[in-house]
């Protein structure tokens, strides 16, 4: 299913009926899964690594560290062929490392320009990137397809679900939209099956029917928990869907998020939230209350624990997706969350080869260049470090994100050139913003002719090698000389370099046709009649918040009061003695707020004190 309208407001607080305030939205850099999403994306740890599934008609998988670095993203494989596309909208890990998954069936040939979900079953041993097809669990009465429906979408069927597993393990419970049969049996409804049969769950589903559990999940009737106000196959249909749930260990309760559709094509009323304590009792779910006006499909939360937030365990402060996007965190604390840490949304450090969502090595022509680990004392560590060795070869050799479709992009990198061929140019670090049709910046750390340039750089035509124009000349190429480069560029064009932890640029760049937003890093991108070996020690591509945040330092009798804004969240005070060689220290003074700063007042010693603040 497609995606309605994001175009939404966010409303006031309310009360609901559990007395628990309702959750607040709060604007966060957008954060988007790593492939289409067109359901609910499941997700689970295994140890350090967080692995997460996105369906479009087949799942597929992408894992990570966290949250805001998964990569690797890949389709998976099922043992089986059916008729119809399978989205996977749930799953949970048994203690003995059993994936096990439930997929939202939408059959072909049905009706013309029509289906009716099933739900099946699946499991895994290898974190689900291959599946063994268990079979159809969940599905519609007979009988009841209305190939007349006028909703756009389905004549009937059960879909669009999440899956919980209660607290002793003894039951897992299936939250479902139901679009078949009689209006007061259409809405959200439950369904539910031991935990101990799902290695053979078919004809072990068991729907809730007046008050019990004896209605099969193969064909049975339901009681909906939210019935549907007009009926699916009506053209004004209106109705609560595709239930997302999760535990929130802060609320010490389980909390629903709900579609509302409202008319032909799914149109999205709103969004809503409901509360429970006990899975067993469908009827102790509260009544809905709207948190958004508006919205896209399929709103979720992914918790933001280290080693256990995920769609089904949240705490006070998670992320909310709607169809795949988070622009806001969601905060059900009423007296409200702390400042979240600033994470980059892809980085990687000299450590490990660029993966995906990394594209690349590009080469315009010629022989591609190499990417390589190597290790190299690092004066700043004191230490041997790894960095990315990066060779143009005979043209280019270049990573990069992208189409990005932002309005704004923050690239940054430690680098070091390692050769160069003394003249011609090649681009090391790029940012390039606006939709195709539009004018905007589009700058680069550029080498040309042995001096670092701020460069202009998709002037010209693509592939020709040349091209692109100086907006500032940052000094000689020194080799094997570090650099660090923050850069940040608007659609409007506004641009602004930090060098070496100075801002060195804070102007207009040259409006320049856009190509929708690319970062992009190595030995050549439009400029590339040079050779070169570049040394990425890190390189990141981020917001705003990445950016470097000002230290100021002020005297108060005999100490020292340094001080920094409160929105440079996620980062540590340092202190070292000497900058040559120099041994930064994290500083564990007590940080007190004053106004819009955070604060922290040292004694004055009788040695030199440098501080910096490291984002962690």
């Amino acid at each position: 299913m497609g995606r309605a309208e994001t175009f939404f407001t966010v409303l006031a607080a309310l009360l609901s009926a559990t007395t628990f305030a309702a959750p607040t939205l709060r604007p966060a850099p957008r954060l988007q899964f790593p492939h289409a999403t067109d359901s609910n994306s499941p997700g689970h740890w295994d140890g350090p690594t967080f692995f997460l599934f996105n369906s479009t008609g087949h799942p597929y998988r992408s894992y990570g560290s966290n949250l805001f670095e998964l990569g690797n993203t890949a389709a998976v494989n099922y043992n089986n062929t059916v008729n119809g596309g399978r989205w996977m909208e749930a799953t949970w890990r048994a203690t003995n490392g059993t994936l096990y998954g439930w997929y939202h069936l939408e059959p072909g040939g049905l009706c013309p320009g029509l289906t009716a979900p099933k739900i099946g079953a699946v499991k895994s041993t290898d974190n689900g990137a291959n599946w063994t097809d268990l079979g159809v669990v969940l599905e519609a009465r007979t009988n009841t397809l209305r190939c007349d429906a006028q909703n756009g979408y389905f004549a009937g069927g059960n879909g669009d679900f999440c899956v919980m597993l209660d607290a002793a393990q003894q039951y897992l419970y299936l939250l479902c939209s139901t679009y078949a049969g009689d209006v007061t049996e259409q809405g959200v409804a439950v369904a539910r099956m031991a935990w101990g049969d799902r290695d053979a769950p078919v004809g072990k589903v068991w729907k809730w029917h007046n008050g019990d559990w004896l209605e099969l999940g193969l064909g049975g009737y339901v009681t909906p928990i939210f019935p549907a106000t007009v009926a699916w196959e009506r053209p004004d249909c209106e109705a609560f869907w595709g239930p997302s749930v999760h535990w929130n260990s802060y609320l010490q309760q389980y909390v629903m998020l709900l579609n509302r559709a409202k008319g032909s094509g799914w149109v999205q009323e709103g969004i809503y939230t409901s509360y429970s304590t006990n899975l067993a009792d469908p009827m102790s779910w509260s009544v809905p209350e709207k948190i958004l006006n508006g919205g896209a499909w399929y709103p979720q939360v992914i918790g933001l624990e280290e080693g256990q937030g995920t769609d089904k365990l949240a705490g006070a402060l998670a992320r909310f997706f709607m169809g795949g996007v988070s622009d806001y965190e969601i905060c059900f604390a009423p007296s409200g969350c702390p400042p979240s840490p600033c994470l980059w949304i892809q980085f990687l450090d000299g450590s490990s080869l660029p993966a995906s969502p990394w594209q690349g090595p590009y080469h315009a022509g010629g022989t591609e260049g190499q990417t390589l680990i190597v290790d190299f004392f690092d004066p700043d560590l004191g230490a041997t470090n790894q960095a990315l060795r990066v060779n143009s070869g005979s043209n280019s050799t270049e990573w990069y994100l992208g189409p990005l479709s932002v309005d704004e992009v923050v690239a940054a990198a430690r680098f070091r050139t390692v050769a160069f061929s003394g003249t011609g140019s090649e681009n090391l670090l790029c940012a390039a913003v606006g939709g195709a049709g539009d004018h905007s910046a589009a700058p680069a750390i550029t080498i040309v002719t042995n001096r670092y340039k701020l460069w202009s750089y998709t002037e010209g035509m693509f592939g020709s090698g040349t091209g692109g124009s100086e907006i500032l000349d940052l000094g000689p190429v020194v080799l094997n000389q570090f650099h660090t480069a923050y850069l940040h560029t608007h659609e409007s064009g506004q641009t602004r370099l930090w060098w070496d932890r100075e801002l060195v640029f804070d102007g207009l760049a040259p409006m320049v046709p856009g190509f929708d937003g690319y970062m992009e890093w190595g030995s050549g991108s439009w400029q590339f009649d040079a050779t070169t070996t570049v040394d990425f020690d890190w390189v990141g591509y981020g917001n705003t918040c990445n950016l470097p945040h000002s230290l100021k330092t002020t005297l108060a009798g005999n100490a020292v009061v340094i001080s920094w804004p409160t929105n440079a969240v996620g980062f540590v005070l340092q202190s070292t003695e000497s900058l040559s060689p120099a041994n930064w220290v994290d500083m564990t003074n007590t940080v007190a707020v004053v106004g819009s700063e955070n604060t922290v007042t040292d004694p004055i010693s009788n040695t030199n004190r440098f501080f910096r603040l490291r984002n962690l």
